[in-house]
């Protein structure tokens, strides 16, 4: 009951502080004037164009050109159905600086510590052993991965070498072979509890999701535009990054004053959210000495029956 509560309450104030964070961003996306690159000079600003650049990643999943993806491998888990649950598998992320081009110019965005306001790109679940079901994002013109690659994804080994993900196939594990350690157990023994399995479920499905931001595709970016040197001629250049006393940089699909909107209903949705949760802990904490007492009072009956069972057996033995 306790535990619960604290959940209850826990959950709430997490919710109001992600609201709190997207009403802080949509503050600073309405302060940012949406400027071009010929115009810009340094302070707060944002920048909607074309993203390009020389040196991309290739998506994990996609294999698309891209300056950032984020990857995600989950395998669900249980046979009982209410025991079910996703765990992580693997897991990838990465950025890399590019430039905003919006036809009167281009500006340099480095995106370290930036938040990716983005859809996710790929959605796709997987059977155990066969059935796929892939969801693009709208608009990407982008061709679906095949099942194959998303299985030798998910069984073959992942290597990053400069924030880049390769596969390579995993080695087969041979017939009669166990691919577990000989060392590990299957289960093991604990006085008073009994005995616990630590032997790896089959999983039942795999689940993957990629957020990328792609080559040649327009973007929104809000932050600092500072002056640095060109690391090639030395002389002064404009770069957008997150500010030094806090400001953040924010990339979003959408044109600032609707990204701004977005921003202040997902605020106001999470908040209400948060706020509801809050109230329901505080409620169940103020109650909980009322909740105790009609649970044993529940409990009371099955009690008294298993008693007056035990007195009937002992009578009839004694006779």
């Amino acid at each position: 009951m306790i535990v619960g509560i604290c959940v209850l309450i826990l959950s709430g104030i997490i919710c109001c502080f992600a609201a709190w964070s997207r009403m802080r961003a949509a503050a600073v996306v309405s302060r940012a004037p949406e400027r071009s690159v010929e115009s810009l000079s340094p302070g707060l600003v944002t920048v909607f164009g074309r993203i390009r650049g020389d040196a991309p990643f290739t998506s994990p999943f996609l294999g698309a050109p891209c300056f950032h993806y984020n990857a995600h491998v989950e395998r669900l888990t249980g046979t009982d159905v209410a025991k079910q649950r996703w765990t992580t598998l693997r897991k990838a992320s990465a950025s890399r600086s590019f430039a905003l081009d919006d036809g009167s110019g281009q500006v340099r965005i480095d995106p370290e510590g930036a938040q990716f306001h983005v859809p996710v790109t790929l959605k796709a679940h997987l059977g155990a052993e066969k059935g796929c079901t892939v969801t693009l994002a709208p608009g990407g013109n982008l061709a679906g991965p095949t099942e194959d690659h998303l299985r030798r994804v998910i069984k073959g080994r992942w290597q990053i070498f400069d924030d880049q993900v390769s596969v390579t196939d995993a080695p087969e594990t041979k017939e009669g072979e166990n691919p577990r350690k000989w060392w590990l157990p299957d289960e093991l023994e604990i006085e008073g509890v009994g005995s616990l399995s630590v032997a790896e479920e089959e999983p039942r499905g795999f689940r993957l999701t990629e957020t990328c931001l792609f080559e040649g595709v327009e973007y929104s970016v809000t932050g600092m535009c500072v002056e640095v040197p060109d690391p090639v001629s030395g002389q002064a250049m404009l770069v957008i990054k997150s500010g030094s006393a806090g400001e953040e940089l924010l990339i979003s699909p959408q044109r600032s004053k609707a990204f701004s909107n977005t921003l202040r209903k997902q605020a106001v949705l999470i908040g209400a959210c948060g706020i509801a949760l809050f109230v329901a802990g505080g409620i169940a904490w103020h109650y909980r000495d009322h909740f105790s007492s009609v649970e044993g009072e529940s409990r009371a009956p099955s009690v008294f029956a298993h008693s007056a069972t035990a007195t009937g057996q002992l009578a009839r033995t004694q006779g």
